[in-house]
């Protein structure tokens, strides 16, 4: 096995993946991702990640990397591994990728196992994506870590609220729920997001009947045997944050996606 740093062209890729037999099919969410990560000079090329081609030439492992470069019409260094054997293969994909808690902790970030996914859902709410979410839109690592270092003192602050609110509604509700509202809430008002996290997950001094008229759905729902969707549980949350906000109150708190639009977060 001898291993090479190459440039890689789209020409290139494409003979390379005219090569590509008996690989496992294309995933196009993530070619997609690697696409936009490439046209947004976000790719990192030295991460020690090899392109492995047998003796024939064929692409072992790397496919999708490649048809990212033919997308994006960018060229790209990578490290190749050539002439390895073909029973290799099989073990390819038995590892696992390294995910974003992974390199959130190794970044040394709190909170590294629900953080990102607290950015995820924020994102998703912020940009209006959650009801029909596409793949190819969702953040890469290197994205939410991106976010996470444009305001980390914010984050830090959202996800260490976010875990204590967690455990004190007995874990009703999941830390990247909590932490993804509650991110958006405090982009409208700091203050009011406070107080409905705190009404909602502790149940103390509650000043909204509807905030009470929630927590009995949610907790209905954690023991129920048919849990609720949730696009919907989102939904109710954003309803009663709306009555919230205007200090308004509801006896009945529902959402049917089938007559109503996703509700805009006030």
């Amino acid at each position: 096995m001898k291993i090479e740093k190459t440039l890689v062209t789209p020409l290139i890729a494409m003979e390379l993946l005219k090569k590509n037999i008996g690989n496992r099919a294309i995933k196009k969410p993530t070619v997609l991702r690697y696409s936009n990560e490439m046209k947004g000079g976000r790719w990192k090329e030295n991460t020690g990640e090899l392109i492995k081609l047998n003796s024939k030439g064929e692409t072992l492992d790397g496919q999708h990397r490649l048809h990212a470069v033919v997308h994006s019409g960018c060229s790209i260094n990578f490290h190749f591994a050539y002439d390895l054997q073909d029973e290799i293969f099989d073990v390819l994909d038995s590892g696992s990728l390294r995910n974003a808690s992974d390199s959130f902790f190794i970044s040394n970030i709190k909170n590294s196992n629900a953080l990102p996914s607290m950015i995820s859902l924020s994102h998703q709410l912020m940009t209006g994506r959650k009801d029909k979410m596409v793949k190819s839109y969702r953040l890469s690592t290197i994205q939410l870590l991106e976010e996470y270092n444009n305001n980390p003192i914010f984050w830090d602050s959202v996800s260490k609220d976010s875990i204590n609110w967690y455990n004190n509604f007995s874990k009703i509700l999941s830390p990247s729920t909590i932490g993804g509202c509650y991110s958006v809430f405090s982009k409208r008002s700091s203050n009011d997001a406070v107080g409905f996290m705190t009404e909602l997950c502790c149940g103390l001094n509650i000043t909204n009947s509807s905030v009470n008229i929630l927590r009995n759905i949610l907790i209905k729902d954690k023991i129920a045997t048919r849990k609720m969707a949730m696009d919907l549980k989102l939904a109710l949350i954003i309803k009663t944050w709306n009555l919230y906000r205007t200090n308004s109150t509801l006896k009945i708190i529902k959402w049917d996606s089938t007559v109503e639009k996703f509700p805009i977060i006030l």
